[in-house]
């Protein structure tokens, strides 16, 4: 059974518009002026799990130096989502692996999730901005706008594809001045 979270979008028109999580519609706008999305939106939190490949992110400490980067997202019995992340540190080769468990912020008035790292990473809040409609890609991102991930399905995800996502994130407040395009291949 899907738990589902209704939210309004905020969004930015950025000369293309922009397609939202289920479907959605582009604001028209001039650049630098907020706009409320009118409609609200559903989120179905079994469209996130599964495994998924990390196109691209914001630089943090944990993810320093990793490639071939994965994050798998399983439903346990208590209704929280397991989360295992892997990458290849890029100079040992070593494969490094995080575990978190997340659970769904369902009075946030928005997909969110607040996932909590244990003791060594603490818990943080994370907005789910976008998620095809096909499921095939997801752009989350930290909700003090700090952390930011473009995830596919698929090990390569289409440039424009990515491009649009990088433009719903600046829609949204993310700075990708930092932005890795994260090495995939074996």
């Amino acid at each position: 059974m899907s738990v589902r979270a209704r939210l309004r979008p905020v969004a930015l028109a950025l000369g293309l518009p922009l397609a939202l999580a289920a479907g959605g519609a582009a604001a028209q706008t001039t650049p630098g002026t907020e706009v409320m999305a009118p409609q609200t939106l559903d989120f179905d939190v079994e469209r996130i799990l599964g495994t998924w490949h990390e196109i691209a992110r914001l630089d943090h400490p944990f993810e320093r130096g990793l490639i071939r980067v994965t994050s798998t997202r399983a439903r346990q019995p208590d209704g929280t989502i397991a989360i295992v992340n892997r990458g290849v540190d890029k100079a040992s080769g070593q494969t490094r692996e995080s575990k978190a468990t997340a659970r769904l912020l369902e009075s946030a008035g928005r997909p969110a999730m607040e996932i909590d790292y244990g003791a060594a990473g603490g818990k943080h809040t994370y907005d789910v901005l976008q998620v095809a409609p096909d499921g095939s890609h997801l752009l989350i991102g930290a909700t003090d706008r700090s952390a930011l991930w473009i995830l596919a399905r698929q090990p390569v995800l289409d440039s424009f594809v990515v491009d649009q996502l990088k433009a719903r994130a600046l829609s949204a407040g993310f700075s990708l001045d930092g932005l890795i395009m994260v090495e995939q291949g074996r």
